[in-house]
């Protein structure tokens, strides 16, 4: 059962802010599905890292579209956001540095709580002063999720990508479909394991193809050999709850371009996509 059901009833009306809230309910309910899952710790992680991020994001979002938008109440509405990104950053890092489900409880408690409060009560409030101004909505929409990617050469329409993720665990393949989804990548698929992928990559290349170093049955890089045996040119991000230097001789054999390493950050999801497709592609 969901921690949050997205209802109407949570709609202000106003597409990006609507949006975000819509990521930040999934990303709660990932939080909430892993924290009753013992051996989901790394994953728990990784989505309780995605959520601080894109909270932090769509807070400067949504100030950005009061300021556009004159909101009288503007610096009341800051002033209780950094009051709640502080109180989740101090949550978020007791759960890093203890590890502890029952922090990760808390957070999500204190979250599930926060989220409907802020729409139902501040958010609701600046609707009218909003809705009707689309030049300020269309500005604020546009404000890119990550500033400050160094390791990008050049823009990526997010939009026109396609990512086949492949991996056995469904709650860490739904987590990077969200975030995925939040970019605004629309053409996300996603197989169990290594067979599977090969596969639907038969009949259909991606741009971006990521996968777990770790599977039952065919591994990250046994897979990566058998797709460079018909596709010599797709960038591979292999996906590992270790070190990722453990694997560069390997994965470099195999053509691997990029690497992740769990627990994730978006911060981390997008470099290791941007790194695949910066390196240069055999056959190219």
């Amino acid at each position: 059962m969901p921690a949050i059901d997205w209802t109407s009833d949570l709609e202000i009306g106003i597409s990006c802010v609507d949006g975000d809230h819509k990521v930040l309910v999934d990303l709660i309910n990932q939080v909430h599905d892993c924290s009753d899952q013992h051996e989901e710790s790394m994953i728990l992680g990784s989505a309780l890292s995605a959520l601080m991020e894109y909270t932090i994001y769509h807070f400067a979002r949504e100030e950005r579209l009061l300021e556009l938008c004159g909101y009288a109440h503007l610096e009341a509405h800051k002033r209780a956001h950094a009051d709640l990104a502080e109180k989740a950053q101090a949550f978020h890092q007791r759960y890093k540095d203890s590890d502890d489900g029952e922090v990760a409880d808390e957070v999500k408690d204190f979250l599930r709580h926060w989220l409907v409060k802020h729409i139902m009560v501040q958010d609701f409030a600046f609707k009218e002063t909003c809705s009707g101004n689309q030049t300020a909505i269309d500005e604020a929409a546009a404000m890119p999720f990550m500033n400050g990617m160094s390791v990008a050469q050049k823009p990526i329409d997010w939009s026109r990508l396609s990512v086949l993720l492949i991996d056995d665990n469904p709650n860490f393949r739904l987590l990077v479909k969200t975030i995925l989804k939040a970019l605004g990548v629309r053409n996300f698929k996603q197989a169990p394991n290594g067979e599977k992928g090969l596969a639907m990559l038969a009949k259909k290349p991606v741009d971006v193809v990521m996968c777990d170093w770790v599977m039952d049955g065919m591994n990250g890089a046994e897979f990566a050999r058998k797709l460079r045996q018909f596709d010599d040119t797709s960038p591979i991000v292999l996906v590992t709850g270790h070190l990722v230097e453990m694997y560069h001789d390997q994965g470099a054999a195999a053509g691997v371009g990029g690497y992740l390493q769990k627990p994730i950050t978006v911060r981390t999801l997008l470099e290791a996509i941007i790194q695949a497709l910066n390196k240069p592609q055999r056959g190219v």
